[in-house]
């Protein structure tokens, strides 16, 4: 146990006037406490004292996996999982543990966790190596290894994807990769999953699900040049990619988001150029590039992504990729800069957006205007309507000293629409430091 009550969350947990659930939680649904900054660690003597990187799933017990810093006899990073009903937190791989590959772990960057709580996370290696573990810790894929029906060897990995059932995406560079018409392959996106989840030295199975220079089949002539940031489900995947009719050649890199069902074809979402909402027609408005991170996908191959248009209107939105409708129709642009808040003024900024199960996306913003500067957590049904779940000034559920939150980080859901994120919090009474808390919403 992590904080400081061991009673239930449903008794530590504020109810916010201004809080509004999505469809997937439970009425209930209150803003709580995962972990605030000085928290004992679950390791004997220490306590947190930053997190960042955080994902949850929907298993009952800990379930918010994250990256942390603790402090105590020296500091040490490590991922964790934290349970907001009050069980016990788990260290589940340590700075200086010896690893699975005979390496020591070292450093940790963001983990995923899938529905069944399994975690998956990249971490640097002692001796220069570095890899894809899971829970255990247990090996995925590391530096050097092979990549069937592929030449060369695993160079650099991409944060990964824990997925439903136990299935792990990445993307990954090649060294030594086979060249093909002038454009070396040197990129690919792959999936690890079946036998013990070991596809390194043990009996998983590694599939390559994208190379660069692919083709794109409906836009025919057209090829992935540069793969960039790939998210999963247990649908499929989405992923950003610049192309061109010759990826070798000189013509320009054109950006766009691609989808791939798992063993389907690869379609376009969106791509430069190409018409845009929120004026599609010709000589309307066109995407002109995608931001960077700024993916997610659910279970049922709904894409969410943030771009700039130009042309007739230059702006910036989140949109919504429903394969029932789109490609065939461009994108859905549910939230644009510009649009009004609930409560009064418009959305200067927001972050990247997450998707749930329902349809639901999930964002932090600031919006401004006669209400003043307002920063929030919101949702974007897909009946249009955009709620407040949790607006800045929210007392800190659980905070010795008493605290109120002050800014909102990037919200991570889970499938069934628990809500997870960091947010800088600050003391009611002086002193009125400035700290981190994360915190869950369910």
């Amino acid at each position: 146990m992590t904080r400081r009550s061991p009673t239930p969350a449903a008794a530590r947990g504020l109810a916010l006037a201004a809080l509004l659930c999505i469809p997937a939680v439970a009425a209930a649904a209150a803003l709580e406490s995962v972990v605030l900054k000085n928290d004992p660690a679950p390791v004997p003597g220490f306590r947190y004292v930053n997190f960042r990187g955080v994902s949850v799933g929907d298993a009952a017990g800990p379930r918010v996996a994250f990256t942390g810093r603790m402090v105590g006899v020296g500091g040490r990073h490590g991922i964790f999982l934290e349970d907001p009903d009050g069980g016990p937190g788990v260290a589940l791989a340590l700075e200086d543990d010896l690893g699975p590959t005979g390496q020591l772990f070292l450093r940790f960057e963001r983990p995923s966790i899938d529905g069944a709580g399994h975690v998956a996370w990249f971490a640097h290696l002692s001796a220069g190596r570095r890899g894809i573990f899971r829970d255990g810790p247990t090996t995925v894929s590391v530096l050097g290894d092979p990549v069937p029906g592929v030449a060369g060897l695993l160079h650099e990995l991409s944060v990964p994807v824990m997925v439903d059932p136990g299935l792990v995406v990445f993307s990954a560079t090649l060294s030594g990769g086979a060249v093909v018409g002038g454009v070396t392959i040197d990129q690919v996106i792959l999936r690890c999953g079946g036998g013990d989840g070991n596809c390194s030295s043990g009996s998983g199975t590694l599939d390559v699900l994208v190379s660069k220079n692919d083709p794109v089949p409906d836009r025919p002539g057209r090829r992935l040049c540069d793969l960039r940031e790939v998210a999963a489900s247990s649908w499929g995947i989405v992923f950003r990619a610049s192309t061109r009719l010759d990826c070798a050649g000189v013509d320009p890199p054109v950006g766009g988001v691609f989808r791939q069902r798992f063993g389907g074809a690869l379609e376009t979402v969106a791509l430069a150029g190409e018409a845009a909402e929120p004026f599609p027609a010709p000589g309307g408005t066109v995407y002109a590039s995608f931001v960077d991170e700024a993916l997610g996908i659910e279970n049922d191959g709904i894409v969410v992504f943030q771009a700039s248009t130009t042309q007739l209107v230059g702006t910036r939105a989140q949109y919504v990729c429903d394969p029932g409708s789109c490609p065939a129709a461009p994108a859905v642009a549910a939230v644009a800069l510009g649009d009004a808040a609930p409560g009064g003024g418009v959305f200067r900024r927001f972050s990247a957006p997450a998707v749930t199960d329902a349809g639901d996306l999930v964002f932090s913003a600031v919006a401004s205007g006669a209400p003043g500067l307002v920063r929030a957590l919101y949702v974007r049904h897909p009946d249009d309507a955009i709620d407040v779940l949790a607006l800045e000034g929210a007392a800190v559920p659980g905070s010795v000293p008493p605290a109120t939150v002050r800014r909102y980080g990037e919200p991570s859901v889970s499938p069934d629409g628990r809500v997870v994120f960091r947010a800088i919090i600050r003391n009611v009474t002086p002193p009125r430091n400035a700290r981190r808390g994360m915190f869950v919403i369910e």
